[in-house]
Protein backbone atom coordinates (compact mmCIF):
# COMPACT_ATOMS: atom_id res chain seq x y z
CA UNK A 1 0.00 0.00 0.00
CA UNK A 2 1.17 3.47 -0.98
CA UNK A 3 0.82 6.61 1.20
CA UNK A 4 0.51 9.30 -0.02
CA UNK A 5 1.68 12.75 1.79
CA UNK A 6 -0.16 16.13 1.39
CA UNK A 7 1.87 17.08 -1.59
CA UNK A 8 1.18 14.40 -3.57
CA UNK A 9 -2.18 14.63 -2.77
CA UNK A 10 -2.24 18.33 -3.55
CA UNK A 11 -0.65 17.62 -6.76
CA UNK A 12 -3.11 15.00 -8.11
CA UNK A 13 -6.22 17.22 -6.93
CA UNK A 14 -4.00 19.55 -9.69
CA UNK A 15 -3.53 17.46 -12.19
CA UNK A 16 -7.57 16.20 -11.47
CA UNK A 17 -8.86 19.59 -11.71
CA UNK A 18 -6.52 20.39 -14.75
CA UNK A 19 -7.77 17.39 -16.61
CA UNK A 20 -11.44 18.82 -15.51
CA UNK A 21 -10.88 22.40 -17.00
CA UNK A 22 -9.62 21.34 -20.60
CA UNK A 23 -12.96 18.84 -20.74
CA UNK A 24 -15.07 21.94 -19.50
CA UNK A 25 -13.35 23.85 -22.51
CA UNK A 26 -14.00 20.92 -24.63
CA UNK A 27 -17.83 21.27 -23.69
CA UNK A 28 -17.67 24.30 -24.09
CA UNK A 29 -16.13 24.65 -27.76
CA UNK A 30 -18.68 21.43 -28.46
CA UNK A 31 -21.68 23.67 -27.33
CA UNK A 32 -20.53 26.93 -29.16
CA UNK A 33 -20.14 24.76 -31.96
CA UNK A 34 -23.44 23.90 -32.02
CA UNK A 35 -24.64 27.08 -32.62
CA UNK A 36 -21.92 28.03 -35.05
CA UNK A 37 -21.44 31.72 -36.35
CA UNK A 38 -24.28 31.96 -39.44
CA UNK A 39 -22.62 34.11 -42.38
CA UNK A 40 -26.12 35.78 -42.99
CA UNK A 41 -26.35 39.17 -40.79
CA UNK A 42 -29.80 41.19 -40.34
CA UNK A 43 -30.17 44.17 -38.44
CA UNK A 44 -33.91 43.34 -38.10
CA UNK A 45 -35.43 41.86 -34.72
CA UNK A 46 -38.12 39.37 -34.65
CA UNK A 47 -40.55 39.71 -31.66
CA UNK A 48 -43.33 37.11 -31.07
CA UNK A 49 -46.06 37.31 -28.18
CA UNK A 50 -47.76 34.96 -27.05
CA UNK A 51 -50.24 33.82 -24.80
CA UNK A 52 -52.59 30.79 -23.49
CA UNK A 53 -55.92 31.42 -21.77
CA UNK A 54 -56.27 30.12 -18.53
CA UNK A 55 -57.85 27.08 -17.57
CA UNK A 56 -58.38 25.29 -14.08
CA UNK A 57 -55.77 22.30 -13.77
CA UNK A 58 -54.30 19.86 -10.93
CA UNK A 59 -51.22 19.78 -12.30
CA UNK A 60 -49.04 21.63 -14.97
CA UNK A 61 -46.04 20.10 -16.45
CA UNK A 62 -43.76 22.94 -18.11
CA UNK A 63 -40.43 22.66 -19.79
CA UNK A 64 -38.15 24.85 -21.52
CA UNK A 65 -35.15 23.86 -23.65
CA UNK A 66 -33.18 26.79 -24.80
CA UNK A 67 -29.51 26.62 -26.10
CA UNK A 68 -28.48 30.02 -26.04
CA UNK A 69 -29.32 33.13 -25.07
CA UNK A 70 -30.83 35.11 -22.01
CA UNK A 71 -33.55 33.29 -20.27
CA UNK A 72 -36.26 35.24 -17.72
CA UNK A 73 -38.76 32.90 -16.07
CA UNK A 74 -41.49 34.83 -13.72
CA UNK A 75 -44.82 34.15 -12.41
CA UNK A 76 -47.65 36.44 -11.86
CA UNK A 77 -49.46 35.50 -15.32
CA UNK A 78 -53.16 35.95 -15.70
CA UNK A 79 -53.43 33.88 -18.38
CA UNK A 80 -51.83 30.50 -17.71
CA UNK A 81 -48.88 31.92 -19.54
CA UNK A 82 -47.41 35.58 -21.22
CA UNK A 83 -44.42 35.28 -23.29
CA UNK A 84 -42.49 37.67 -25.31
CA UNK A 85 -40.01 36.56 -27.71
CA UNK A 86 -37.51 38.55 -29.28
CA UNK A 87 -34.96 37.13 -31.61
CA UNK A 88 -32.55 38.33 -34.38
CA UNK A 89 -33.39 36.05 -37.27
CA UNK A 90 -36.91 34.37 -38.08
CA UNK A 91 -36.27 31.01 -38.18
CA UNK A 92 -35.21 31.11 -34.68
CA UNK A 93 -38.63 31.16 -33.72
CA UNK A 94 -39.33 29.20 -30.88
CA UNK A 95 -41.80 26.29 -30.75
CA UNK A 96 -44.26 26.55 -28.26
CA UNK A 97 -46.71 23.68 -27.62
CA UNK A 98 -49.48 22.73 -25.19
CA UNK A 99 -51.55 20.03 -24.49
CA UNK A 100 -54.27 19.14 -21.80
CA UNK A 101 -56.17 16.23 -20.73
CA UNK A 102 -58.07 15.41 -17.53
CA UNK A 103 -57.36 18.72 -15.84
CA UNK A 104 -53.48 17.68 -16.68
CA UNK A 105 -51.42 20.26 -18.80
CA UNK A 106 -48.39 19.96 -20.62
CA UNK A 107 -46.50 23.14 -22.08
CA UNK A 108 -43.59 23.10 -23.65
CA UNK A 109 -41.44 25.72 -25.00
CA UNK A 110 -38.12 25.10 -27.24
CA UNK A 111 -35.63 26.50 -29.39
CA UNK A 112 -35.87 25.62 -32.99
CA UNK A 113 -34.24 22.20 -34.46
CA UNK A 114 -31.56 24.14 -36.70
CA UNK A 115 -27.60 23.01 -37.32
CA UNK A 116 -26.69 26.46 -36.91
CA UNK A 117 -27.69 30.03 -35.08
CA UNK A 118 -25.56 33.34 -35.47
CA UNK A 119 -26.56 35.39 -32.16
CA UNK A 120 -23.48 37.55 -33.13
CA UNK A 121 -24.68 41.34 -31.75
CA UNK A 122 -27.95 40.38 -31.95
CA UNK A 123 -30.79 39.14 -29.25
CA UNK A 124 -32.06 35.94 -28.42
CA UNK A 125 -34.39 36.63 -25.91
CA UNK A 126 -37.26 34.76 -23.97
CA UNK A 127 -39.56 36.53 -21.43
CA UNK A 128 -42.11 33.81 -19.69
CA UNK A 129 -44.63 34.70 -17.08
CA UNK A 130 -46.59 31.72 -15.66
CA UNK A 131 -49.97 31.65 -14.05
CA UNK A 132 -49.26 31.06 -9.90
CA UNK A 133 -52.30 29.43 -9.32
CA UNK A 134 -51.81 25.67 -10.99
CA UNK A 135 -49.51 22.76 -8.97
CA UNK A 136 -46.71 23.04 -11.16
CA UNK A 137 -43.59 20.74 -12.01
CA UNK A 138 -40.81 22.71 -13.86
CA UNK A 139 -38.40 21.13 -15.85
CA UNK A 140 -35.20 24.12 -17.50
CA UNK A 141 -32.55 22.97 -19.53
CA UNK A 142 -29.98 25.59 -20.27
CA UNK A 143 -27.60 26.19 -22.98
CA UNK A 144 -25.29 29.09 -23.32
CA UNK A 145 -26.32 32.02 -21.79
CA UNK A 146 -27.70 34.23 -19.01
CA UNK A 147 -31.03 32.57 -17.21
CA UNK A 148 -33.07 34.63 -14.26
CA UNK A 149 -35.62 32.70 -12.31
CA UNK A 150 -37.98 34.71 -10.25
CA UNK A 151 -39.91 31.36 -9.23
CA UNK A 152 -41.15 33.05 -5.43
CA UNK A 153 -45.08 32.90 -6.61
CA UNK A 154 -45.50 30.05 -8.50
CA UNK A 155 -47.22 26.86 -6.78
CA UNK A 156 -44.12 24.91 -7.04
CA UNK A 157 -44.01 20.67 -6.69
CA UNK A 158 -40.72 20.06 -8.19
CA UNK A 159 -37.91 21.98 -9.71
CA UNK A 160 -35.29 20.29 -12.22
CA UNK A 161 -32.72 22.70 -13.78
CA UNK A 162 -29.72 21.86 -15.72
CA UNK A 163 -27.16 24.51 -16.41
CA UNK A 164 -25.04 24.53 -19.77
CA UNK A 165 -22.61 27.78 -19.83
CA UNK A 166 -22.71 31.11 -18.09
CA UNK A 167 -24.52 32.58 -15.33
CA UNK A 168 -27.93 31.69 -13.44
CA UNK A 169 -29.89 33.52 -10.49
CA UNK A 170 -32.51 31.68 -9.08
CA UNK A 171 -35.26 33.70 -6.84
CA UNK A 172 -36.51 30.12 -4.22
CA UNK A 173 -37.00 32.49 -1.88
CA UNK A 174 -41.08 31.89 -1.45
CA UNK A 175 -43.55 30.74 1.09
CA UNK A 176 -44.93 27.26 0.37
CA UNK A 177 -47.41 25.23 2.68
CA UNK A 178 -46.08 22.16 1.18
CA UNK A 179 -42.81 20.88 0.98
CA UNK A 180 -40.67 21.81 -2.51
CA UNK A 181 -38.25 19.33 -4.57
CA UNK A 182 -35.18 20.81 -6.78
CA UNK A 183 -32.67 19.82 -8.42
CA UNK A 184 -29.88 21.46 -10.08
CA UNK A 185 -27.19 20.05 -12.45
CA UNK A 186 -24.56 22.71 -12.67
CA UNK A 187 -22.69 23.38 -15.61
CA UNK A 188 -19.41 25.75 -16.62
CA UNK A 189 -20.05 29.11 -14.85
CA UNK A 190 -21.89 30.30 -11.81
CA UNK A 191 -25.12 30.10 -9.93
CA UNK A 192 -26.74 31.79 -7.29
CA UNK A 193 -29.99 30.44 -5.30
CA UNK A 194 -31.97 32.36 -3.31
CA UNK A 195 -33.11 30.02 -0.52
CA UNK A 196 -36.55 30.80 1.14
CA UNK A 197 -36.31 32.44 5.08
CA UNK A 198 -39.79 31.08 6.67
CA UNK A 199 -39.16 26.71 6.06
CA UNK A 200 -36.70 24.05 6.70
CA UNK A 201 -34.20 24.15 4.11
CA UNK A 202 -32.13 21.23 3.52
CA UNK A 203 -29.14 21.09 0.59
CA UNK A 204 -26.61 18.02 -0.16
CA UNK A 205 -24.33 18.73 -2.67
CA UNK A 206 -22.49 16.13 -4.83
CA UNK A 207 -19.74 16.42 -7.20
CA UNK A 208 -18.04 18.67 -9.25
CA UNK A 209 -14.55 20.85 -8.79
CA UNK A 210 -16.29 24.46 -7.94
CA UNK A 211 -16.73 25.92 -4.52
CA UNK A 212 -20.10 26.04 -2.55
CA UNK A 213 -20.66 28.90 -0.91
CA UNK A 214 -23.59 28.87 1.71
CA UNK A 215 -23.92 31.93 3.54
CA UNK A 216 -26.45 31.95 7.12
CA UNK A 217 -26.75 27.78 6.74
CA UNK A 218 -25.08 25.39 8.92
CA UNK A 219 -22.39 22.97 7.07
CA UNK A 220 -22.08 19.40 7.58
CA UNK A 221 -19.93 17.61 5.06
CA UNK A 222 -21.79 17.47 2.07
CA UNK A 223 -25.00 18.90 3.65
CA UNK A 224 -26.40 22.62 4.50
CA UNK A 225 -29.32 23.16 6.73
CA UNK A 226 -31.17 26.27 7.98
CA UNK A 227 -31.62 26.82 11.70
CA UNK A 228 -35.77 26.04 10.50
CA UNK A 229 -34.87 22.56 9.19
CA UNK A 230 -36.08 19.56 11.57
CA UNK A 231 -39.01 22.09 13.72
CA UNK A 232 -40.66 23.59 10.44
CA UNK A 233 -43.89 22.05 9.17
CA UNK A 234 -42.78 22.15 5.20
CA UNK A 235 -39.34 21.60 4.21
CA UNK A 236 -37.17 22.64 0.89
CA UNK A 237 -35.05 19.95 0.13
CA UNK A 238 -32.37 20.57 -3.12
CA UNK A 239 -30.39 17.86 -4.29
CA UNK A 240 -27.01 20.00 -6.45
CA UNK A 241 -24.71 18.19 -8.74
CA UNK A 242 -22.20 21.25 -8.90
CA UNK A 243 -20.21 21.29 -12.08
CA UNK A 244 -17.25 23.87 -12.61
CA UNK A 245 -17.66 27.28 -11.16
CA UNK A 246 -19.51 29.14 -8.08
CA UNK A 247 -22.63 28.11 -6.33
CA UNK A 248 -24.15 30.76 -3.96
CA UNK A 249 -26.40 29.49 -1.61
CA UNK A 250 -28.17 32.67 0.24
Amino acid sequence: MVNMDEDGKRKVWIEMAGRMVIIALLILMIMTACVRIDSVQTEDTWELKEELEYEELDLLDVRMRMGVGELKVQGGAEKLFQGEFIYGNERWKPMIQYDSRDKKGELRFEHPPIKSVNIGNNRYQWNIDLNDKPEMNLELELGVGRATLSLQSLNLNRVDIEMGVGEAEIYLDGSWEKDVEVYIKGGVGRAVVHLPKDMGVHVEVEGGIGSVNAKGLRADGKNYTNDLYGDAKHTMRLDIEAGIGEILLK
